[in-house]
């Protein structure tokens, strides 16, 4: 059995599976979706990394005499459109921590989850959520379609108005109330609803966080605290706050973002170093790894030696991972191929399949430890098993694609040195900015990324597939009228 011609029975039956346009608009639907997640981490490290927006809102701790800041971001009011305001900081008054707030227990789970071995190094928590809209986006999206909409407006308005005169001129006069028939139709009961789920949905993810310069306060029980006189400021900062951007931002970090690059990025401004423990995700954050910019005349060579290092660092874990993930791939292929083979021969001749069957598993339990040391390698490299492991599942992707799909050159050529163009850009971001949007930042490369395989595959493989078949069924047909 040739491999080649199942890869390309699978191809086949995929694209009369999905038809052109259906294609196309997977293909452009991932591109949408890639360039809105762009754009908002455009926005998002613009206003929470390179500027920590929040940071004033934390100036007040320096001066209160208190070993632990406790954090907690309260949502009331945020799906309300008819608000005062957005609630203010609370801080209360800055006293031994005797009672037990809404958040801690008798046991520290902090003690538990941290006392393990904590590592002393970057953590990040993915926030799953709900769709977001961000505005830019969609007016970017809209002045494509502008003069098509305004046109269409324009004639239906014309048109309106003339059925208006029609009925006028036949003297038949229809008042609508609108209020009435909204009531009628119970749509304000709908829309407030719909207010009302949104709220208690935003209510229910209100995190709270715990904040500490050193990292044994948060690890001692709440009895110890109160013995030790250890002091606990508790700052609510509402969802709404001017800090979080506007109405739209407010909505797209509550529901998709997350505050945890925020909160990190704005205590690091403010008190400083330190270590930061949210209540939801039992996330632990070392926030001690801050470098320092450089100054005097070394700073533009300390510069380009960090960037050179971030560089080497990235081609580093690309070639070490494509190529560890490759070897796997064609290796696994090669001796499913041979025991397919085997297997349909067995069969045929009515053959004991016991021992083929056993020697194949035997032999495929060798790539076993390959890849548990490939995501030890990544779980070691990246300090981040989740964010580790939904790399190597993109890298996995794309390489799936090129050994199964990738057959013309130019996709030979070109595919290759887009993916790598994505996974540096990434990895640069990545190893720049300790403290950034790095899952944000993986989402919008794995957007990329399967717009690329969607378009290498549309544009050049599915055609070159049809011209293989449309020759082989033409030759097929002159062997048939030469025989005749």
């Amino acid at each position: 059995m040739d491999p080649e011609q199942t890869f390309v029975r699978v191809q086949e039956r995929l694209s009369q599976i999905l038809t052109p346009r259906l294609r196309a608009a997977l293909e452009y639907i991932y591109l949408f979706i890639a360039i809105t997640l762009f754009c908002i981490l455009v926005v998002m490290h613009a206003n929470y990394v390179q500027q920590p927006g929040c940071s004033s809102e934390f100036s007040e701790v320096e001066k209160a005499d208190a070993q632990l800041i406790r954090i907690k971001i309260t949502s009331a009011g945020l799906w309300f459109q008819n608000e005062t305001g957005p609630t203010e900081i609370d801080v209360p008054n800055t006293k031994p921590l005797l009672e037990t707030s809404p958040v801690s227990h008798s046991s520290n789970p902090v003690l538990k989850e941290v006392g393990k071995g904590s590592k002393e190094d970057l953590h990040y928590s993915f926030v799953s959520s709900a769709k977001g809209t961000l505005r830019a986006a969609v007016n970017h999206f809209g002045r494509k379609w502008h003069r098509r909409f305004s046109f269409v407006w324009r004639h239906l308005k014309h048109i309106a108005g003339s059925c208006w005169k029609l009925w006028d001129i036949a003297g038949l006069y229809l008042n609508f109330d609108v209020p009435k028939w909204w009531h009628i139709l119970m749509l304000d009961r709908l829309n407030s609803y719909a207010v009302q789920f949104l709220e208690n949905t935003s209510k229910a993810f209100e995190p709270t966080y715990l904040y500490t310069t050193e990292k044994g306060y948060i690890l001692l029980p709440e009895a110890s605290k109160s013995q030790h006189n250890i002091r606990t400021i508790n700052i609510s900062i509402s969802a709404r706050h001017p800090c979080f951007g506007n109405r739209w931002q407010q909505l797209l970090i509550n529901r998709f973002v997350g505050y945890d690059t925020i909160l990190m990025n704005s205590l690091l401004n403010s008190p400083g170093q330190g270590y930061l423990y949210n209540y939801q995700t039992k996330e632990f954050y070392n926030l001690s790894y801050v470098q320092e910019p450089p100054e005097g005349p070394a700073k533009l060579g300390d510069y380009f030696v960090t960037k050179c290092g971030v560089l080497m660092m990235s081609l580093f874990v690309f070639f070490t991972t494509t190529m560890s993930v490759s070897f796997t791939l064609r290796e696994t292929q090669t001796r499913m191929m041979k025991f397919t083979v085997q297997l349909q021969h067995h069969a045929r001749h009515q053959l004991p399949t016991f021992q083929l069957i056993f020697v194949h598993v035997i032999e495929s339990l060798v790539f076993v430890p390959i890849m548990i040391g490939i995501l030890f390698f990544l779980f070691e490299f990246y300090d981040d098993q989740l964010l580790a492991f939904m790399i190597l599942i993109l890298v996995w992707l794309c390489e799936l694609f090129t050994l199964i799909s990738v057959r013309t050159p130019i996709s030979m050529k070109f595919f290759p040195r887009f993916f790598l163009l994505y996974f540096l850009v990434f990895h640069i971001y990545y190893f720049s900015y300790g403290y950034g949007f790095s899952y944000l930042a993986l989402s919008t490369t794995a957007a990329f990324m399967q717009h690329l395989i969607l378009y290498f595959w549309n544009r050049f493989e599915v055609i070159n597939m049809q011209e293989i078949t449309r020759k082989s069924l033409w030759i097929a047909f002159l062997c048939c009228a030469f025989v005749n």
